[in-house]
């Protein structure tokens, strides 16, 4: 599989940290495909899987939630995941992540 070294995965544009409030890590498998989505919203996550529904040609279904006060909690989870990492925030759905979900 591909290596987040190889294909520059964690460079994104820095954004602002609201000051106070808490996010959430999601985690998004689209139907049919082993295959899984780790996120971050600080806002409404059935609101961000609806949007990404909008630009996606398969059904998706949110796996889990965890509750974070920070996106570099993503991030932790990307690195720990990373011999899995398909593309951007996509990684295969193996047996280890979906213990972690569950």
């Amino acid at each position: 599989m591909n290596t987040p070294s190889e294909n520059r995965i964690f460079r994104r544009p820095r954004y602002e940290v609201p000051v106070t409030g808490s996010g959430t890590i999601y985690f998004v498998k689209p139907e049919g495909i082993q295959k899984v989505k780790i996120g971050f919203s600080w806002g409404d996550v059935g609101a961000r899987v609806y949007a990404l529904q909008c630009g996606s040609c398969e059904i998706l279904a949110l796996l889990g939630t965890i509750p974070s006060t920070t996106p570099q909690a993503e991030t932790i989870l990307h690195i720990k995941f990373r011999e899995f990492w398909l593309h951007r925030e996509w990684f295969a759905l193996t047996p280890q992540i979906e213990a972690y979900i569950k």
